[in-house]
């Protein structure tokens, strides 16, 4: 993948820094590790799905949904650079069940404007 993901990564001007860090370092960890020496026109979906499986096996079905997102604005630049023509992570687009969110329940009235310990 030479260096272009991280020309992709510098062009995201509008990300913070703390984002960028976090990109940055599941790309490393996840991405890099398993296909960082394929050429972009040569990876496949079958070479980014065991990536987004081991996120989800490891308890992180949100991290897989973000290596997916991240995996395909990559391919997306890279596809604009003509650097490849395919984006393999358009088949996996379903491939991970989002969590389902909880929230918190409301505070009740008795409880507004009053300060709690931190515990």
């Amino acid at each position: 993948m030479s260096s272009r993901p991280l020309d992709w990564m510098k062009n995201n001007g509008q990300w913070s820094e703390g984002y960028a860090d976090q990109v940055k370092s599941y790309f490393e960890k996840d991405v890099f590790s398993k296909i960082g020496k394929l050429p972009f026109a040569a990876v496949k979906a079958s070479h980014i799905r065991p990536i987004i499986k081991s996120a989800v096996d490891r308890g992180a079905p949100t991290v897989a949904i973000l290596i997916r997102q991240w995996c395909r604005q990559l391919f997306t630049y890279a596809s604009g650079e003509g650097i490849c023509d395919n984006d393999p992570t358009w088949l996996l687009r379903r491939s991970v069940k989002r969590p389902r969110v909880r929230h918190h329940p409301p505070l009740l009235w008795r409880y507004r404007g009053k300060r709690f310990p931190i515990s």
